[in-house]
């Protein structure tokens, strides 16, 4: 199952890398709004037709309050380049 797999290559990836912690992101009472960068998904393989930098910096004019950065490679497309991209 494409789960399982998933699942199975995320947490080889995932050993030894940095974490972080959205609780800091979302202090602020009332509703918090996370976006999703990802470029593509198992169930839509082709990449989407979006372009990174401009998808997080309407993100960041739009001031959500955190960005879950997809960077699992092999089924999403995602790379820890994208984070350091986010970040900036």
């Amino acid at each position: 199952m494409i789960l399982d797999e998933i699942i199975t290559n995320k947490k080889q990836e995932l050993a030894n890398a940095p974490r972080q912690r959205f609780r800091a992101m979302l202090k602020n009472p009332g509703l918090s709004l996370i976006c999703e960068l990802k470029l593509k998904s198992p169930t839509h393989p082709e990449p989407f037709t979006h372009d990174p930098e401009t998808v997080l910096r309407d993100y960041k004019d739009a001031q959500v309050d955190a960005i879950s950065v997809i960077t699992d490679h092999t089924y999403f497309g995602g790379s820890t380049e994208l984070v350091k991209l986010a970040h900036t």
